[in-house]
């Protein structure tokens, strides 16, 4: 199996450069509690419109205590936060020091860094479903098959045939392939492999950008697939959910100016150069998970899968030029999925003409895919299941409800096909 290119110099897991703007952000998060107090306190009160009738309510509160006690109330809760913040970067640093990614099994099939790994058990049968799982290109597959707690294996003791494609980080055959080549260079010769291999069709499950992936497989090979499952899958980038909606032209600019400054010195966009463009999507919410770590308010259980998704979240690997414009350029600056424009082997992706049943599910709590980002191509495809969930996008499918919740309504789905 060819090796991947060379990572990065060795370094902690939550690098230099991501680590900064995690202490940044949360710094000015926090600590201009205190200046904003003071300016309270003069009768300054600059409030998103939306937080007018909480302000009220807050000046009401403290009509009759004093001004300075206040202020100082403010700073040491502020202070006492940063600090629970900071404490739970230490303590994904030490957990992340001595914790191992999960040993996945040995590949059935592979081409250049990337291939299949197969979960069967014994109750599997000649007739038992074949299930093919896609992840996103952006991280490792592992976040499906984490120790103790795997949606893989849960599917396999089911009596499903599952097989999970791991991407690995590209290496020197994928460094021209856009999503559209992953696609056809890649993921379509497994489904014709694993196809050929079991005699049957194939349940092809997504996640993430692996559902925009396996939708336009699933539309290329209508005579080897039995259902489609999208998991957490975005669509429609010009949704008012979507934060990438809003961006101005100047930041799209600077992207693409970030992206040919990598086109002329380097082969693939590095890991944490894309987690920051994720990162400043949402800083409040990486603030909190962070800080709810460093307060120790979570059992010892939700603590250590946390931990285990974090390390994921932060193991992620380089991405292509082409891989990293679709995904941080063309899809969202010019929303040529919800356009129907996005092409793949010379043919538009158009989920209306889905052949199969397919199974969609959407986190009601997603802040990497919102729900309206889902919205517009489950109403597009013809024969659809929609669940939704109460989770975010990796807890969906890793976290502590996710055996109970999203696995069994999978499980109960391609059993039924």
């Amino acid at each position: 199996m060819p090796q991947p290119l060379p990572n990065l110099p060795s370094m902690p897991l939550l690098g230099p450069l991501l680590r900064v703007q995690y202490l940044q952000a949360a710094a000015m998060h926090y600590l201009s509690a205190a200046p904003a107090s003071t300016l309270w306190n003069h009768g300054w009160q600059p409030w998103n419109p939306l937080l007018k009738p909480q302000a009220e309510q807050l000046k009401n509160a403290l009509k009759n205590h004093n001004h300075l006690r206040f202020q100082e109330a403010v700073e040491q809760q502020a202070l006492q936060a940063y600090q629970a913040f900071a404490s739970g970067l230490m303590a994904f640093d030490a957990f992340a020091a001595q914790w191992q990614p999960p040993e996945l099994p040995a590949p059935v099939w592979e081409c250049e860094t990337t291939c299949l790994r197969p979960y069967q058990v014994r109750t599997s049968s000649a007739d038992s479903p074949v299930m093919l799982v896609v992840p996103s290109l952006i991280n490792r597959a592992y976040i499906l098959d984490m120790p103790g707690h795997s949606m893989m294996r849960h599917l396999a003791a089911a009596g499903i045939k599952t097989y999970l494609l791991d991407w690995n980080q590209p290496g020197a055959a994928e460094m021209a392939l856009d999503v559209a080549g992953y696609v056809t260079e890649r993921l379509e010769p497994v489904l014709a492999w694993l196809h050929a291999q079991t005699g049957r069709k194939v349940i092809l499950v997504g996640y993430c950008m692996g559902g925009m992936m396996a939708l336009a497989t699933a539309l290329h090979h209508t005579e080897k697939v039995a259902g489609l499952a999208l998991l957490a899958t975005p669509w429609d980038f010009h949704h008012p959910d979507v934060r990438l909606a809003s961006f101005p032209d100047v930041a799209w600019q600077g992207l693409d100016t970030l992206f040919a400054a990598h086109d002329e010195g380097a082969e693939c966009i590095a890991p944490e150069v894309t987690q920051s463009l994720f990162f400043w999507l949402h800083p409040g919410a990486v603030i909190e998970k962070y800080t709810r770590l460093g307060s120790h308010t979570t059992d010892a259980q939700d603590r250590e899968l946390f931990l285990a998704r974090e390390y994921w979240l932060h193991d992620a690997v380089p991405l292509t030029r082409g891989v990293a414009r679709d995904c941080f350029l063309y899809w969202p600056h010019e929303n040529r999925t919800g356009k129907n424009a996005w092409e793949v082997g010379g043919t538009p992706v158009k989920p209306e003409t889905l052949a199969c049943p397919a199974f969609m599910a959407i986190p009601e709590g997603d802040q990497v895919v919102p729900p309206g980002s889902s919205a517009l191509l489950a109403g597009k495809l013809p024969d659809v299941l929609v669940q939704h969930f109460p989770s975010g996008h990796i807890g969906m499918v890793a976290g502590r409800q996710a055996p109970d919740q999203l696995w069994k309504a999978l499980e109960k789905w391609a059993l039924s096909l």
